[in-house]
């Protein structure tokens, strides 16, 4: 990763894409090589997690107005998106519960 004074024009980005990732980092402009995918080498924790992430993905696109207003609460105050909060909570097994009341 490095820091740069400013982002390029989208053109330059889109030129750049599978060869250079350019995006803002806690206030700063950087570009990093383009991340890959580890492959099918992956340790048995990420296998593990794999379905329980896919699910909290999923359920993100039909939650009601009501409960993502309360992650956007949380996302207001953090560095998260309420869609981070979503699935933290979701892989540590307290949005489960939540699912079923509203």
């Amino acid at each position: 990763m490095a820091v740069i004074d400013a982002l390029p024009s989208k053109s330059i980005i889109s030129g750049a894409r599978g060869t250079l990732d350019y995006y803002c980092y806690k206030g700063l402009n950087v570009v990093r090589m383009w991340p890959r995918s580890p492959g099918i080498d992956r340790t048995w924790q990420v296998l593990a997690t794999a379905s329980q992430f896919s699910a909290a993905q999923a359920g993100s696109k039909t939650i009601s107005p009501t409960v993502k207003a309360s992650y956007d609460y949380l996302a207001q105050s953090a560095p998260y998106t309420w869609r981070d909060w979503l699935t933290r909570l979701y892989l540590g097994g307290v949005a489960k519960s939540l699912e079923h009341q509203e």
